[in-house]
């Protein structure tokens, strides 16, 4: 009887002897089982191995998807970082009447004297718009500067199984954070649900 090696337990080294849609099933099967035997492979390591080759650098070879985003606040998260704080009522003065607009002035302006501002005055509707508005103008600084970035790719097995990763781009292109299928099934893909987006 052979003597088993580390190279022989070694998860990546076992993937990497497999053909590539071989890989693939493994992996999948892989994410239905109680002990699953890839998951602590390196996100990257994990990538190339099923065939992304632009892992390190989403985008430069693959077919992935690009979203930024820029996550939904209360105004009042907004406004202790901004000064002064009335101002933020600017940014839905073509969305509300002229006469409403001035009243908003008026009862915002008692809010650059605290460091707790509180927009009690406002509507359901208008703090919705408000909010709304704020998260469009931070995701135009997010995209000005490179920010809040992330990319998207599924790599599907002969079975119809799709394998997805989300890297996290930096300014520079590059993925230093990649997040895998084992991240997708964990529930640790980023939620987008309470955000503003624009994707390409």
């Amino acid at each position: 009887m052979g003597k088993t090696t580390a190279k022989d337990l070694d998860p990546l080294k076992q993937l990497l002897a497999m053909k590539l849609e071989d890989r693939l099933e493994a992996v999948a099967h892989d994410l239905q089982s109680k002990t699953p035997r890839y998951s602590g492979i390196d996100a990257h390591s994990l990538a190339s191995a099923l065939g992304i080759s632009d892992c390190e650098r989403p985008g430069s070879g693959e077919d992935w998807s690009f979203i930024r985003y820029a996550q939904i606040g209360s105004v009042e998260e907004h406004a202790q970082m901004c000064s002064p704080a009335s101002e933020v009522v600017y940014l839905i003065q073509d969305q509300v009447k002229p006469d409403r607009f001035a009243e908003l002035l008026t009862l915002s302006e008692s809010l650059d004297e605290t460091d707790d501002p509180k927009f009690d005055f406002l509507t359901e509707v208008e703090r919705k718009m408000l909010e709304q508005a704020i998260a469009e103008k931070d995701l135009e600084s997010h995209s000005s500067n490179g920010m809040n970035c992330l990319a998207h790719i599924a790599v599907q097995t002969n079975n119809l199984v799709n394998l997805e990763f989300e890297a996290v781009i930096e300014d520079d292109g590059s993925s230093f954070i990649l997040r895998t299928p084992y991240d997708k099934q964990g529930k640790k893909f980023e939620d987008l649900t309470s955000c503003v987006t624009d994707s390409w």
